[in-house]
């Protein structure tokens, strides 16, 4: 704990990853009835924001999903395309009918 100004700071630290301790938002504790709902106040902007944030990374994950298996069924249908046109041009070939690939 850190003392600023008239305020104690408590610093809370996860657990270490990698021989490493990770710093997180320090947490005010209150001195007075305006501090507290500051600090209330505070603490669910910086909740709100983390879920906003986890929202959007899911939406980013969803969204490369969907491309992926888009870009999938664009493959797909190319190959069909493709197959489909050699038949067709075997077929004008086989019919003696004049044609360019």
């Amino acid at each position: 704990m850190t003392v600023k100004g008239n305020k104690a700071i408590v610093e809370k630290a996860t657990p270490t990853r990698g021989g490493r301790s990770v710093r997180m938002i320090p947490t005010f504790q209150a001195t007075n009835h305006n501090d507290k709902r500051i600090i209330a106040m505070t603490n669910d902007r910086v909740a709100q924001v983390e879920r906003l944030a986890q929202q959007l990374t899911n939406r980013f994950k969803r969204t490369k999903d969907l491309l992926d298996e888009a870009w999938l069924e664009h493959e797909l249908a190319r190959d069909d395309l493709r197959h489909l046109l050699v038949a067709y041009y075997k077929w004008l070939g086989h019919e003696g009918i004049a044609h360019e690939y």
